[in-house]
């Protein structure tokens, strides 16, 4: 096995600055507007339909025909 090692001087590693993720300023750019997690949804009931639809693992044509259902569209 071969190891070297790097001179301290040069600080390998080091942290040069802190940044936000881009979820992270979207949700306080939320927070700041007054809107609640599931923002743009109407609510968290639809947020959740939504998550589920797009992790659930049913194709985009499973998913598009969910949604013309007439009694989702009128929900």
């Amino acid at each position: 096995r071969y190891v070297q090692d790097f001179p301290a001087e040069l600080e390998a590693g080091k942290v040069l600055d802190e940044c936000k993720t881009y979820f992270q300023a979207l949700r306080d750019k939320q927070k700041a507007a007054g809107n609640p997690p599931w923002h743009p949804f109407e609510s968290e009931d639809e947020w959740e339909l939504a998550q589920w639809l797009m992790t659930s693992g049913i194709s985009q044509k499973k998913r598009d025909d969910y949604l013309k259902l007439k009694a989702v569209r009128t929900v």
